[in-house]
């Protein structure tokens, strides 16, 4: 167990962080394996929210920010937790719509819209109607994540073809380079392994892969 400088306990391990978007004075946000959601503030460490409603497991849960939001999935849920502060209306059961829970559930955000993984499947939320398998990919491909590309409007959706989403199993993956504005793919990329993580730095998406990280080049992962 960690006591933080702020005084609050870690009850859980962290598995998915997002920063603050509102730059309204909060670091980041943070959420546990057991469902509970903390702030980081200056030196400060705070726990907000605490639920019990689902299992949140490293890998299939993400958290982010979009329009003065912060969301979060589990292994079957999409959670809106409102204010800068999360300490205003905790919705766990914000989607409508089930979500698998046997696959991964990553989220970002590209312009306008909130995109969430699901199985071959993205779901999409605009700040006010959502639509469900909004961009649907082949049958055969598993998202393992989600990342804006740099140019700012292509969404890159990295893909396993097994649902086995261990860390070490070497397996084959694709990329999908999506136009959000036609709803499908303009570039279908063979990948020598599944891609496991990605991030976006100073303009380039960084990607953990089998025991390797990587950056993708344009036309596939170096």
């Amino acid at each position: 167990t960690v006591v933080s400088q702020g005084g609050a306990t870690l009850t859980g391990n962290i598995i998915a962080a997002t920063y603050d978007k509102t730059f309204l004075g909060n670091d980041g946000y943070f959420v546990d394996d057991e469902g509970n959601f903390y702030l980081i503030n200056g030196s400060n460490f705070h726990k907000k929210q605490t639920t019990a409603a689902d299992t949140f497991a490293a890998g299939t849960t993400d958290i982010i920010q979009f329009q003065g939001a912060t969301y979060c999935t589990s292994n079957s849920r999409v959670m809106q937790l409102q204010g800068s502060d999360l300490n205003a209306a905790f919705d766990p059961g914000w989607w409508a719509t089930g979500i698998d829970s046997s696959y991964r559930h990553p989220l970002e955000r590209v312009e306008d819209r909130l995109y969430i993984g699901d199985i071959n499947e993205i779901h999409m939320w605009d700040g006010a109607a959502s639509t469900a398998a909004f961009v649907t990919l082949p049958t055969d491909v598993n998202i393992t994540t989600l990342r804006k590309h740099p140019d700012g409007k292509t969404l890159l959706a990295f893909c396993g073809l097994t649902a086995n989403y261990s860390h070490t199993r070497g397996s084959g993956g694709r990329l999908y380079l999506i136009d959000p504005n036609t709803k499908s793919w303009t570039r279908e990329i063979e990948l020598e392994m599944q891609v496991e993580g990605s991030r976006a730095v100073g303009g380039v998406v960084y990607v953990s892969y089998g025991p390797n990280i990587g950056y993708f080049n344009g036309n596939g992962i170096t």
